[in-house]
């Protein structure tokens, strides 16, 4: 699974700034804006691998976000927020994991 790593920097100088935005640059990131308001700053994103134990991988597998042991409310494959009967919990579509913000 891959997600959006988003970053925003903000520095007391433009060379500070700029030569951050550069090592990024380097990295593989890509630059989304930057500019000198109140200080000195930019953002910049970069899809990365996501491992998520609440989201990603075997749904079987995927940890609870909520739970009294063995039972709890967890995300089923089919990015529903669900949980298990004794809770009483009726099914809600999400559209991004509530842990790591990943788009589902």
């Amino acid at each position: 699974m891959m997600t959006k790593q988003v970053i925003n920097m903000h520095f007391d100088n433009a060379n500070q700034r700029n030569k951050a935005m550069e090592t990024y640059k380097n990295e593989g990131y890509e630059i989304l804006r930057f500019g000198e308001e109140k200080d000195f700053y930019f953002s910049c994103r970069k899809m990365v691998k996501n491992n998520c134990k609440y989201c990603t991988g075997d749904v079987n597998n995927r940890e609870f976000l909520l739970h009294n042991g063995n039972l709890g409310v967890y995300i089923d494959g089919n990015d529903n927020l669900t949980g298990d009967d004794e809770f009483g919990f009726e099914s809600i579509p999400i559209k991004y994991c509530p842990i790591c913000g990943r788009e589902l």
